[in-house]
């Protein structure tokens, strides 16, 4: 990674207290790519979001809209169920929440 490296040269020059700072954030961007999440050329290449475009777009879409309605006044317990309903309509999985709501709600009836 050409970011790594620049970054390893650059602590190799500096001063004490600038080559700690450099330390912590090379062993950051070494632990993030340990742990996956610095693969954005693989990611956009296979159709995956890079950015937060995608996240910030569902939330005004998603809450914003609905929650901030001139007048609307929602409990905490209240908000999070018109959210959680409003996510399942908008990605299609109404169904399947519909469902998971039902089977909490079913009891055994002994005849």
């Amino acid at each position: 990674m050409l970011v790594l490296k620049s970054l390893e040269y650059q602590r190799s020059v500096a001063n004490e207290t600038t080559a700690k700072e450099l330390t912590k954030s090379i062993n950051s961007l070494l632990r993030h790519k340990k742990e996956g999440r610095l693969g954005y050329a693989a990611a956009k290449k296979i159709g995956l979001p890079i950015g937060t475009g995608v996240t910030e777009a569902a939330a005004k879409t998603l809450v914003s809209v609905r929650m901030k309605r001139s007048g609307a006044r929602y409990s905490d317990h209240g908000g999070h169920t018109i959210l959680t309903l409003r996510a399942a309509i908008l990605s299609g999985r109404f169904e399947a929440l519909s469902a998971e709501i039902e089977s909490t709600y079913a009891l055994s009836v002994a005849a």
